[in-house]
């Protein structure tokens, strides 16, 4: 395949890091709202 290595800046380490981390974050964050919802959803089915 193709090698995509020496086409784009170099990406700092550090920068790198912090992206990586803030993704991270992120979709841990989108999980705990995403299972709170769920809860909430079948809490409110089993009140029905």
């Amino acid at each position: 395949m193709f090698r995509l290595e020496g086409l784009g800046p170099k990406a700092d380490p550090e920068e790198l890091r912090k992206k990586m981390r803030s993704d991270v974050l992120v979709s841990v964050r989108n999980f705990l709202v995403y299972v709170a919802v769920l809860r909430m959803i079948l809490l409110l089915k089993s009140c029905l």
